[in-house]
Parts: structure tokens; C-alpha cells; sequence
């Protein structure tokens, strides 16, 4: 049971404040996208609305939109369904997990996760009746009892008791009625034993309803109404009739204020269909903003609609639209992610792992002062034709971004928002797949060279240089499709070349002109002793440490070249793989994890993303620091694809498979102007109970705190540019209320006194 305030079914109230710009050590933030509406409910004192990874509340003033997701409250990341009743909303999520939130708590209810169930556990309704919540499901019907907060039965309905697929529920004055895959079927309201099969009667394919499936069944003005395909059938207790046709596809079919509200699909185009129950047409609804309805909703003579592209609208009382979407990036962001200058830059394509595009249209979203901004096909019209945007990297020179795409070449998109598109003249178009250009890695090296991975073309390795000149490179050894990965460049200028489908990892050395091949050296380095050394053929990631030994993430954990330096005289330069030990037990470090990503922070520290989680460890990589899971943290999944610090604020970006949050650590680049010393908070309130942050303190200097007569409190170490404290003295007792002098003292021994830092304690 956790605590909450769950504001929309009682008078507005500030339960959860905005997400601060600083936010304190330890702190986790979501950004989830919220543009994908998918069911919404509405009462007197404002509306929720469900997306596809979480929730958000418009208040009734409209003035004022929380949002609640695993990140502050919620058991999960991935919303299937929700229903509101009598002061309870049940949430419904992918996983089949289940929260039940009332004014004051969320309940979790797990049994339907936990439950070795062998079948489909997917919820695809949610019907509240009563006290009772009835949920639609893969297997079946599963009911929960919403004052007990308990599942109170299963039923499995199908003919012989088999497992069938139910899509929606209604009642009527003497039954319950279920949507399934094999029809409409029925029970007696008055049924002692709605679990036994053979008491649900099939109507399907009798008194003119039409045999087969069922796509929904809902009840209105003491008629029945069953969604069939995209046709509407009704009976008032007699033989069924024939209601209403689409002339697309009907997206769902409800009853709201004495009217059905059908919503469509029409080819490229969208509507909402009001209808009168004698059905005669009331009101449609059609054009910008609505996109794909999936839900509306009549309320107080304005129409409520979830539309899974435009996010949440209302159609008001003065017959416009308005739109309410929280700020957040276009979609979950699974792909890559780059930061700089306090900005954070990211984009979410991707490909099936037989290579074909997603055709994902999300564009790049970025992140400044808290803020997500979306440069997409609606302000910039050639990235209607770019899906799956697959990498990108900023150029420090004029912060302009280069953005590879799986299929649709390389982009550069300049400050100023002109674009310019490179594909035929400049890259290779894949030798599989003639119509794409794919760039599945980017990076700079210390010329400002831009290194494009152009993957699947007869030149796989392309350079721009900072004078502009194209060039397409081969690659001296063969290659499965030849396919190239992530690039990375390390402090010697070496290109460390990710290669895919098990062809290990590769080194190039450009030379001091990357126009002139003569001087080209390449070397491969797979999976066994004399080959490289790596756990696995099968590389993912390749990072450089501050020391430039060589982090590499594979199918079977890490290994690091600690040789880097000497890489192509070295005669066997070998990866070595770092032991890690926990009490008696010793063993290479993240054997058996699929580690996709690697990140180094301003302490030299490792950031592990697999895909049972993320690993902290310290400098060598011998030492375990933290381990989050979803089980253990707020981290959205355990199937984690990439990991992104900001070395400025010390944030931990985590881009997984539900979507991307962060993580404020305690580490941070030190920065160059280190007279501008920042502690945060300051002062410090009376229950503040986490760690304070003294920032921009040179590398790894010694911070003491001391009275203001210079008897010592604490001291410790920097990671990187940033110290912590606890408030705490030596002893673990909370410090009293004053002023305390902070001092830094850098490696050289020169101290200063860098800061005051004022203490509010109850003591």
C-alpha cells in the first residue's frame, strides 16, 4: 500500500509538485511520452486520462495537469486498461499486474501476474459493475472485488472450458454478457456458478446475430448493443437487428448522455460518430486534431476524446478544440541518446532483428530548462519521409545535430532549423535492400571528422571531414551483410567499430588524414585467446575510460584492452575481464547479461544498461556499487538499451524498453570556472533526509565542512566534480541548526574556503 492523493475524484490539491530543474541526489524523473492517449474518464472535479505508458490528471480549473506513472506511485509501466467506479480507478497493465487507487492509497493487486497461468493474461477491457470490476481477459473473465481490493473469481467460458479470448462485458437486468472470439455468449445474473462453462449460453449465430466473433457488447437505454467487425447489431430482449455500418473500421463503440459515440477510422482520416438512440445521427466529429480516436466520452455538452496520436481533447461548450498533452518527448525512447551543453538529445527508431524498419515517424525530441521540444514531420516536412531515426551526435563547433536513420541516410539539422538530407552521392545504398540507406552509428573524433557507420553498403565506413570532403571507406576483412555497428573514438583518435551478427569488434587507425588510405591500420578482435579475448563475438557497445582502457559490452558480459595505447605495436594485446567478488564467490563481471550500453561518469565509474537491469560499479569494475531493477527502484523496465550521463548535473538517463527516466547520481564532470561552487539545497529544511550536493569542485578534491570556528563536521572525496553529504557528523547524528563553512582542497593541497552552507534542524 503506498500513499496518495488521487485528486481528480476530490477538490484540487497540490499532491505532486512539478519536477524541479535540480533535482536532489537520488532523485528519479520519468520521460514517458503522453501524446498516446488510450482511455480517459471524466467526473466534476476533472478528468483522467490513460496513455500507453502511464496516467495523467487534468484538474477541473484545466489549469493544472499531474502525472503519475511508476516513477511516483504506480506499480508499473504499460496501462492495458482502466475503469472508474464509485471513487476507485482500477488500472489494468500490460504485464497483467493491477493497481486499484482510491482518494487516499494505491493497493497493488498481483495474484494475475504472479498466477503461473499458462495462456494469454492480456486485459483488453475493463467493466465496473456494482463493487465489482470485471476484466476482460486472454483466458477469460477475471472479477475483482473493489471494496476487499481482492480477484473474487475466474471464469474460463469457453466451449469446453477452454480458454478463449473475452474483449468486454456488459449487464443487463437479468444477465451478463461477454464479447469473446467465439461469439456472444451469456449467463444469468442470478448464476451461483458463473465459473462452470456450461452455464454461458452462445447467441452468436442465432436471432439474427450474425456467428462469429465479437469486438465488444455495452449496454444502453435497456437495449443490448454488440460491436461485430465494424457493424453494430442491437436487441431489446427480442431478435437482433441490424443498428449501424462503418464504412471503415470502427476503433471502439460506447454509450455516453443518452447517445452512442461510435469512433472510426476512414482511411487516412479519423472520426466520431454521435448517434441518437433511435439511431439517427446527433453530431461527427472529423479533421486536425483527431487523428485516431480511441475513446470519447460526452460530458457536460463537450466531447472528451483520447485520440492515441493528438493526446487528450475536448471538443467545448464553443464548438473548439482544445488540446491537453503534458510536456514530454513524441514517444518511448528506445534508440539513442546524446547530451550537451546541459541539452539532451533523443531518438526512438528502430528495426525487427531481420532488419526491416519500424517506421517509426517520432523525429528527435530534446530536452533544455526541463522542457521537451519535438522536431518532427509537423515543423520540419522532410522527416515525413525519414522513419526510424536511429543515432545521433551533436557538432561542438555550431551545435548542430547529424542524425543517422536505419533506412532514410543521414541528416543535419542546423540551429537554425534548415535540414539538409545526405543519402545517393554521399552514401551507399544497402546492397540487400537498394531503396535504403542505413546509418546505425556516428561520432566525431578530435579533427571534427564526422565517422558515419553506413551499414549494408559495398563501402560501410563513411567520413566527412571538417573540410567537407566525402569519403567511402572498405573494410579489409569480410563482414556478415556488411553490417557495421556503433562507433566510437578514444583519446588516441582510434576508431573502435561495433560489428554486428557476431563479427566482434574492430580498431581503426585513420592516420593523420583520413583522405590518404595508405597509412590505414585495422585490426579485429573476436571472442577467444588470441583473437582478442572477448567473452562473446557477439559485441553490442564499446566505451573509453578516462585512463582510455577500452569498455566493451557483448552478449556475455564485459571486457576491457587496457592496452589500447599501444593496440596496433603491441604484439598481443588481449582484453582482459574484470573479476568481481562477493564473499566467497568470484566470477567475471555481468557473465550471462546481454550488456547493450555502456556509460562513463565523472568519477570514472561504470553504467552497465542489460537486459536484466543496470550495473553501477566503481573505476576497475571489480566492485558492484548498485544494481536497479524494476523490482528494486523506479527504474520502467529491466530491458534496458541504453545509458547517457549528463556530466554537468550528474544525471543517469535510462532508455528502456517502456520508455526513458534518469537518475540524479553523485557524480559529475568537474568543470573548468571552479570558483562557482553550487550547493544544493541551501539551506537545508528541517526533514530534508537526502544528500546534499556540493558541485564544481575541482576533480576529485578533498571537501571538508566545519563549524564556523573550523571544528571539523565532515569530510570526504569528490566523485569527479561533485562531493555528497548526508548532514551528518562522524558520529551519524544530524548536525543543529547554523551556518557550516565548506572547504575544497585539490590535489595540489591548495585549500580554500569555497561556500557557506546554512542548516535548518529540528535538533
Amino acid at each position: 500500500m503506498k500513499l496518495f492523493r488521487f485528486f481528480i475524484f476530490i477538490p484540487l490539491c497540490n499532491w505532486l509538485h512539478a519536477q524541479p530543474i535540480l533535482q536532489p541526489i537520488g532523485y528519479w524523473r520519468e520521460h514517458l511520452p503522453y501524446h498516446n492517449a488510450m482511455d480517459l474518464a471524466v467526473s466534476d472535479n476533472g478528468v483522467v486520462c490513460a496513455t500507453r505508458y502511464s496516467l495523467f490528471v487534468l484538474s477541473v480549473g484545466r489549469d493544472n495537469m499531474e502525472r503519475f506513472s511508476k516513477i511516483n506511485g504506480l506499480s508499473e509501466t504499460g496501462v492495458a486498461a482502466m475503469a472508474f467506479q464509485n471513487g476507485r480507478l482500477l488500472i489494468a497493465y500490460d504485464n497483467s499486474n493491477i493497481d486499484l487507487l482510491t482518494q487516499n492509497n494505491i493497493f497493488n493487486i498481483s495474484d494475475l501476474k504472479r498466477r503461473n497461468l499458462p495462456g494469454d493474461k492480456t486485459v483488453y477491457h475493463v467493466f465496473p459493475y456494482q463493487n465489482d470490476f470485471y476484466l476482460s481477459a486472454g483466458f477469460g473473465i477475471v472479477v475483482i472485488n473493489g471494496l476487499r481490493r481482492e480477484i473474487k473469481d475466474t471464469w474460463i467460458i469457453g466451449t469446453a472450458g477452454t480458454q478463449k479470448k473475452v474483449y468486454g462485458m456488459a449487464v443487463s437486468t437479468s444477465h451478463f454478457w461477454a464479447a469473446t472470439e467465439e461469439g456472444l455468449k451469456r449467463t444469468s445474473i442470478q448464476n451461483p456458478n458463473p465459473a462452470d462453462f456450461s452455464t454461458w449460453q452462445s447467441i452468436s449465430g442465432t436471432a439474427g446475430l450474425p456467428a462469429g466473433a465479437c469486438q465488444h457488447v455495452f449496454g444502453f437505454q435497456n437495449k443490448l448493443y454488440v460491436q461485430k467487425n465494424d457493424s453494430l447489431f442491437f436487441s431489446d430482449g427480442g431478435p437482433w437487428s441490424f443498428f449501424y455500418a462503418s464504412a471503415g473500421k470502427i476503433i471502439s463503440s460506447s454509450s455516453s448522455q443518452n447517445k452512442i459515440i461510435i469512433c472510426e477510422k476512414l482511411g487516412f482520416s479519423s472520426r466520431i460518430i454521435m448517434l441518437n438512440p433511435d439511431g439517427s445521427l446527433f453530431s461527427q466529429l472529423s479533421g486536425s486534431p483527431i487523428r485516431y480516436p480511441k475513446k470519447a466520452v460526452l460530458h457536460q455538452q463537450e466531447v472528451w476524446i483520447a485520440d492515441s496520436l493528438s493526446g487528450l481533447l475536448c471538443f467545448n461548450r464553443n464548438r473548439v478544440f482544445e488540446r491537453y498533452v503534458p510536456n514530454s518527448p513524441a514517444s518511448a525512447i528506445t534508440a539513442d541518446i546524446a547530451i550537451f551543453n546541459k541539452k539532451v538529445y533523443a531518438v526512438a527508431g528502430a528495426v525487427t532483428p531481420a532488419g526491416q524498419l519500424q517506421q517509426i515517424r517520432d523525429g528527435i525530441s530534446i530536452l533544455s530548462d526541463n522542457q521537451w521540444k519535438i522536431q518532427n514531420a509537423a515543423n520540419l516536412p522532410p522527416l515525413d519521409s525519414i522513419p526510424d531515426l536511429s543515432s545521433v551526435v551533436l557538432s561542438k563547433n555550431d551545435e548542430s545535430l547529424w542524425i543517422g536513420s536505419y533506412g532514410g541516410g543521414l541528416i543535419h539539422l542546423l540551429k537554425d532549423n534548415r535540414i539538409q538530407v545526405y543519402k545517393q552521392g554521399f552514401l551507399g545504398a544497402n546492397m540487400n535492400q537498394p531503396n535504403q540507406f542505413s546509418v546505425t552509428g556516428l561520432a566525431f573524433d578530435q579533427n571534427h571528422d564526422l565517422w558515419i557507420a553506413n551499414s549494408g553498403a559495398a563501402f560501410p565506413l563513411v567520413v566527412k571531414t571538417s573540410a567537407g570532403v566525402w569519403k567511402n571507406l572498405a573494410v579489409p576483412f569480410p563482414l556478415s551483410q556488411n553490417a557495421l555497428g556503433r562507433i566510437t573514438v578514444d583519446r588516441q583518435n582510434l576508431k573502435w567499430i561495433v560489428l554486428p551478427h557476431g563479427n566482434g569488434l574492430a580498431c581503426y587507425d585513420s592516420g593523420p588524414s583520413p583522405e590518404n588510405t595508405a597509412d590505414d591500420r585495422w585490426k579485429k578482435f573476436s571472442s577467444g585467446t588470441g583473437s582478442g579475448n572477448l567473452p562473446s563475438s557477439r559485441v553490442n557497445c564499446v566505451v573509453a575510460d578516462k585512463n582510455n582502457f577500452i569498455w566493451v559490452g557483448t552478449s556475455d558480459g564485459v571486457a576491457v584492452f587496457r592496452c589500447a595505447n599501444q593496440i596496433f605495436s603491441a604484439t598481443h594485446c588481449e582484453a582482459d575481464r574484470p573479476i568481481v567478488s562477493s564473499g566467497t564467490f568470484a566470477g567475471y563481471l555481468l557473465q550471462g547479461h546481454d550488456v547493450r550500453s555502456i556509460a562513463v561518469d565523472g568519477a570514472d565509474r561504470k553504467w552497465f544498461a542489460t537486459s536484466k537491469g543496470v550495473f553501477l560499479t566503481n573505476t576497475d569494475g571489480d566492485n558492484i556499487l548498485m544494481y536497479f531493477t524494476e523490482e528494486n527502484s523506479p527504474l520502467l523496465s529491466n530491458d534496458v538499451h541504453g545509458v547517457t550521463i549528463d556530466g554537468y548535473s550528474g544525471e543517469v538517463f535510462f532508455a528502456t524498453a517502456k520508455g526513458l527516466c534518469s537518475y540524479r547520481s553523485t557524480a559529475t564532470e568537474a568543470e573548468l570556472n571552479e570558483n562557482h561552487i553550487i550547493v544544493f539545497p541551501n539551506p537545508v529544511p528541517p526533514d530534508f533526509a537526502g544528500q546534499i550536493a556540493i558541485r564544481n569542485v575541482p576533480e576529485n578534491a578533498v571537501v571538508k565542512i566545519t563549524e564556523t570556528d573550523g571544528r571539523l563536521v565532515f569530510q570526504t572525496r569528490a566523485l569527479g566534480g561533485q562531493a555528497v553529504w548526508n548532514g551528518r557528523n562522524y558520529k551519524g547524528e544530524k548536525v543543529v541548526s547554523g551556518a557550516y563553512l565548506i572547504f575544497i582542497q585539490n590535489t595540489a593541497g591548495k585549500e580554500t574556503l569555497a561556500a557557506k552552507l546554512f542548516f535548518i534542524s529540528k535538533r
